[in-house]
Formats: C-alpha cells, sequence, structure tokens
C-alpha cells in the first residue's frame, strides 16, 4: 500500500500559511544520519522516524504551550510499502488533535507516506522550562 499526502516536490506544498486549520501542520526534516548510526542488521521500521515525529510533536507543545511532555502511547503505527522511495531527506508532518494528542506522517521528498502514527499521546513532565527557555522557540514558530 503507498499514499501521498502531499504535491511533489516538498511535503509542505499546498500548505497555506493563511489558513489557520492547516497551519496546525508542523514539518520537520530528517537528513541521513552517518554510517556509523546504521542499524546491526534488518528492521522492520526504522526507529529513528518514529522518533522523529516524537521530537516534531514535541517542539510544538514547547512552542505553542510550553508543555514538556514524554510519548506515552500511540493508538496505531502504519508502515506503509517502501519501494521506490524518493531519495534523500525525510519530513515528519505532525497535526496536533487536542493537547497531548497528535497524529503524524514521515514522507520522502514526493510527499509519500512512509510512516504513519495516530494518536500519539505524551505525558507532561512537572517542572517544565520557563518563559525565558521558551522565547527562542516561540520566535522561531511565530
Amino acid at each position: 500500500m503507498t499514499e501521498t499526502i502531499a504535491a511533489p516536490g516538498h511535503p509542505s506544498a499546498g500548505i497555506d500559511p493563511d489558513d489557520l486549520a492547516t497551519c496546525l501542520r508542523v514539518i520537520a526534516e530528517l537528513d541521513d544520519l552517518p554510517a556509523d548510526h546504521a542499524g546491526e542488521g534488518p528492521l522492520a521500521i526504522e526507529p529513528r522516524l518514529i522518533e522523529l515525529c516524537f521530537q516534531t510533536a514535541g517542539v510544538w507543545e514547547l512552542g505553542t504551550s510550553g508543555r514538556m511532555a514524554l510519548p506515552t502511547h500511540v493508538d496505531r503505527a502504519q508502515l506503509f510499502d517502501r519501494e521506490g522511495l524518493a531519495p534523500g531527506g525525510r519530513w515528519a508532518i505532525v497535526t496536533p488533535r487536542e493537547a497531548g494528542v497528535s497524529d503524524a506522517d514521515v514522507v520522502d521528498a514526493t510527499g509519500r507516506v512512509l510512516l504513519r502514527l495516530e494518536g500519539y499521546r505524551t505525558i507532561e513532565l512537572p517542572g517544565g522550562p520557563g518563559e525565558t527557555e521558551l522565547a527562542p522557540i516561540r520566535e522561531a514558530m511565530s
């Protein structure tokens, strides 16, 4: 099974920054890691793709609500056919549903979905960062 969620060329194609509903999508890029980060053997899934979703959702939470949280649950993880994927970077497109709950897709340069996480939930850590620490990330997201 294959699925494409964005126009060819870049996964953010078609996102209108003036449309609040689509602006709730956060995009982060993952370039190839050095060879010394390769796995020991064949894996059913690349853990760094899931981590890319977690980190992207975490940046969104920090920048919008100041909430620092850790993963606690995923309703569903779905892998897609990996044959014929475009070379190069991968992007996580995270769509927050409500506080602490997001969906995420990891796509290649053509927008073809490699991995989908639905119902990704976090649990807030006590004593999160203060406004001074949050200011740079909030500024970057505005």
